[in-house]
């Protein structure tokens, strides 16, 4: 069994390559692939929202070369409801989530990310959410997933497990070039509960035993 050590070694290099990966996607092959994510995200998510009165979306801007989920708050926006997006404070190491209703109304936050301006909604009540979707380096067959290294989205989901509630239904998106059998973990790493690549839906495996 590797050391803490030997294994968050073993996730920089992996960072490092999975990022070489993607940014080998062609243009149009990251367009159409984010599209195929997208209609496979809509299929999924949709139904599970019919028993909420205002289902809320938590959502990501994408990012440099990542998947572009755009049309999937677009279409949210037009089905009528509510979707939220990250705005982080790096001094803090904390996210907190706020409303929007236009791509217009975000500007460049930390490491250049668009995020919600300090002044827009947010929201109080984290119960709210029903969905989220998750960027990530990585993912593998049993949910887990290879962020950045700033643990931003492990520390939000925590205040849920503080809290007492359950956490929002959470779906990892990737390319499927990033979807590998199986990550290095640490206990606090969460864990999605599908993953989706531009080949489909992907239900997650039991986690293998170390």
């Amino acid at each position: 069994m590797s050391s803490m050590r030997e294994q968050r070694e073993e996730k920089q290099q992996l960072r490092k390559l999975m990022e070489a990966k993607r940014q080998q996607l062609s243009d149009e092959e990251r367009r159409s692939s984010s599209d195929s994510v997208v209609q496979y995200a809509l299929e999924l998510i949709l139904p599970l929202m019919q028993t909420s009165t205002l289902p809320t979306l938590f959502t990501f801007v994408p990012f440099r070369n990542e998947v572009d989920v755009t049309k999937l708050t677009l279409k949210w926006w037009e089905a009528g409801y509510q979707a939220v997006v990250p705005r982080v404070d790096k001094a803090l190491k904390h996210m907190d989530v706020h409303q929007f209703n236009s791509f217009e109304e975000l500007e460049p936050g930390a490491w250049g990310i668009p995020e919600p301006r300090s002044t827009a909604p947010k929201l109080v009540s984290l119960a709210e959410i029903n969905v989220m979707t998750i960027p990530g380096l990585a993912y593998d067959r049993q949910g887990g997933r290879l962020g950045y290294g700033s643990g931003f989205y492990d520390r939000f989901l925590e205040q849920y497990d503080v809290m007492g509630i359950p956490h929002p239904f959470k779906v990892g998106v990737c390319f499927d070039t990033q979807l590998l059998n199986e990550l290095p973990m640490e206990q606090h790493d969460l864990r999605v509960d599908r993953v989706i690549t531009e080949k489909g839906v992907y239900d997650i495996l039991p986690p293998k035993s170390s």
